[in-house]
């Protein structure tokens, strides 16, 4: 075996490569399962107005997504992964949300640290369905006109969206989730016009009875 010394080294530091990489994927893995669960926190914070809260959350989050990128760069498989692309989508999806709700913007994809333009996208397609939420949240209140608007977010921001279907092929995803949030749109468009139809109807019977009962006093009167 005399001469393959220098060639086993070279599969031993070959073997060091694996092993630095199977280190980080692991800690891509462990990391983002954190930052995901954060995500999901942050979102429920912004659902219940608790705004200082998800912004504070969506800071360290942001602090821990860049650091967990960082540290991932040099190995562009892990780098441009599945899990990475879900993790940044999720992100973008809960800042989003959030700028929607504090702001009333949606920030520009130059705003985002993206390893992927599509990331944008599907980001922006997961917050149909945080407004939608939002939207029979306001119904269940009874406060017509901020469903009303936010549904009005709602239907642009799918509206908008429908421009990148064709793109599907450089846009992975975006023709499902734009098909899912067409559902989503309609459905809320209908669970809008049922609420103000009801809340006239009741508004209508508030006031005939109120006619009524002044007649009856009248009568009483008399």
């Amino acid at each position: 075996m005399s001469g393959y010394e220098e060639y086993i080294e070279r599969v031993k530091e070959a073997i060091k490569v694996v092993e630095e990489k199977d280190r980080r994927r692991e800690l891509l893995i462990r990391k983002g399962r954190d930052i995901m669960s954060s995500i999901r926190k942050a979102i429920n914070y912004i659902h219940m107005n608790r705004l200082e809260e998800a912004e504070s959350l969506l800071n360290k989050i942001k602090e821990s997504l860049f650091s967990l990128m960082d540290e991932v760069a040099k190995i562009p498989s892990l780098l441009y992964s599945g899990t990475m692309n879900n993790l940044i989508q999720e992100y973008v999806e809960a800042t989003t949300y959030f700028m929607i709700v504090k702001e009333g913007v949606i920030p520009s994809y130059e705003e985002y640290r993206l390893t992927d333009i599509a990331q944008y996208f599907t980001g922006l397609a997961d917050v149909i369905g945080e407004l939608r939420r939002r939207v029979l949240e306001y119904i269940r209140k009874g406060k017509l006109k901020d469903a009303e608007h936010t549904f009005h977010v709602m239907e642009s921001l799918y509206s908008a969206l429908l421009e990148v279907v064709h793109y599907d092929p450089v846009v992975p995803g975006i023709r499902h989730k734009c098909d899912v949030a067409r559902v989503l749109v309609e459905n809320t468009r209908s669970e809008v016009v049922r609420a103000k139809l009801s809340f006239n109807v009741m508004t209508s019977i508030n006031r005939l009875l109120e006619i009524l009962e002044k007649s009856v006093q009248h009568e009483d009167s008399r």
